[in-house]
């Protein structure tokens, strides 16, 4: 009775993890579109979503190592902005998550760029996102004053 019932809780598993290949597959042709399209932040939550999905297993071999390098590369590529819109904490716990063990803690790019965030002299983190906000708007106003002078005005 108890090897019946053990037997039938592994069916019933395999059966819901092969259920989640396709929905799996699915979610990774969108984010790999995302990536392409430089839509990173939703890239990024696609390519988690398929690691769900997808077994690690001889079956989806191919379809979890892509999920998984682009899990690592659209994150890095989300810290990057992160980073470039002055969000330094949010772009560390990014890289923090795809360097833990569940995901990729081999993902050079993610661990080189983490070793750049934490170096002092490396990224200038006085620039918040209000400084360049008024860095922008200064931009704005020199383009327009640069459209003045040209008028004669």
């Amino acid at each position: 009775m108890q090897a019946q019932n053990v037997k039938v809780i592994a069916d019933r598993e395999a059966a819901r993890r092969q259920a989640h290949i396709p929905a799996g597959e699915e979610v990774l042709a969108r984010a790999q579109a995302e990536l392409r399209a430089k839509q990173y932040a939703q890239a990024h939550e696609d390519f988690r979503m398929a690691l769900r999905y997808l077994p690690e297993s001889a079956v989806t071999g191919k379809s979890y190592s892509a999920a998984l390098d682009g899990f690592c590369e659209s994150g890095v590529k989300l810290a990057e902005q992160r980073i470039a819109e002055g969000k330094y904490e949010e772009s560390e716990v990014i890289l923090n998550e795809i360097l833990t063990d569940a995901y990729n803690p081999n993902c050079r790019e993610a661990r080189t760029l983490l070793t750049h965030l934490h170096d002092p002299g490396y990224i200038n983190k006085t620039m918040g996102p209000r400084f360049l906000a008024k860095v922008e708007e200064v931009k704005k106003l020199l383009t327009e004053a640069e459209g003045f002078y040209q008028s004669g005005r």
